[in-house]
């Protein structure tokens, strides 16, 4: 567990304020944690899962294939990060190398898709043809000392807080090319140096190689804080939306009419399961019913010779 805390992002205007846990977050190939870091600031309860050991990762961690747990347990989160590996994607990779690099961007896409949650996938300028709509975020739109510029798509509504600006010369971390190394000693600085990563990145707490591929938590950070927001709206929707109710007069249904209401997707509310709502015992419920689509259900019922109802009125 890390003792350094990470720097803050700067504020975006006009995001809501998140001020408890919001929800489960997953964050596939996790490796150190810049990404969790950035959800748990947020208000996410964040899981990492990662192929590799991660001793640093900062938040609960699974070993384990990320593909491979995503498809048994991702419909048991509310948020679903992905990182897939960036070297076939990388401008640092040599390109006649890339092809030994798994690109897996579709993969994690689709099965994203199929689980049907709010989701970010994230990497390198590389990959940004092969990500949906992105949306570029660099250090600079949070105040951080550097630049390293992540595509991010996510099937949320999600933009750059504000435009880059490169008018300060970055803080240099774990690699640095000729002219940058040339460039840094003319104005008397290290031209790269880990002790950077606090001011770069607002990480406190990473290897020398986690600190190679890490995303600074600023960046997940206000994306977590854009899906907490989409989260909030979607739970006081479905507050406000009804429940369907759907009672026998004189005794329970015949064992057709109980094939007909588990197909429309009733389910039987029995004596001894009165909940947190207080919805009435013995009978058939429905939740989540557009008001639209009441007089359909009602008229289902109708068909039926069952009384009908919805909750709240």
């Amino acid at each position: 567990m890390n003792t350094l805390s990470p720097t803050p992002s700067m504020p975006a205007a006009g995001l809501c304020s998140i001020q408890r846990m919001v929800g489960r977050c997953l964050d596939l190939y996790c490796c150190e944690g810049g990404a969790g870091m950035g959800y748990a600031l947020a208000g996410w309860k964040v899981t990492g899962v990662d192929i590799k050991p991660q001793p640093r990762y900062p938040q609960t961690f699974v070993l384990g294939d990320a593909l491979e747990y995503l498809e048994a347990h991702g419909s048991e989160y509310d948020l679903i990060h992905a990182s897939p590996p960036c070297q076939g994607y990388s401008h640092l990779t040599p390109g006649s190398h890339r092809d030994k690099h798994a690109r897996m961007i579709p993969a994690v896409r689709a099965l994203l898709q199929r689980i049907g949650k709010p989701y970010v996938i994230e990497n390198v300028a590389g990959a940004r043809h092969e990500l949906r709509n992105p949306v570029m975020l660099c250090g600079s739109m949070f105040g951080l000392r550097t630049r390293r510029h992540r595509y991010f798509e996510t099937n949320f509504q999600v933009t750059a807080p504000r435009p880059c600006d490169h008018s300060t010369l970055p803080l240099l971390v774990t690699t640095a090319s000729k002219s940058s190394r040339e460039k840094r000693y003319a104005l008397g600085m290290k031209p790269k140096t880990v002790k950077n990563a606090p001011l770069a990145y607002g990480i406190g707490w990473m290897s020398c190689d986690g600190l190679k591929e890490a995303i600074p938590p600023a960046y997940t950070q206000y994306i977590g804080t854009c899906a907490a927001c989409t989260h909030a709206s979607m739970a006081q929707v479905v507050e406000t939306v009804p429940t369907c109710i759907i009672r026998t007069p004189g005794g329970p249904p015949a064992k057709g009419v109980r094939e007909s209401l588990k197909g429309h997707g009733f389910h039987w509310n029995p004596d001894d399961m009165r909940g947190d709502r207080n919805y009435p015992v013995n009978a058939w419920l429905l939740h989540r019913v557009p008001a639209p689509e009441l007089p359909t259900y009602q008229k289902f019922a109708t068909d039926l010779k069952m009384e009908f109802d919805y909750f709240p009125r």
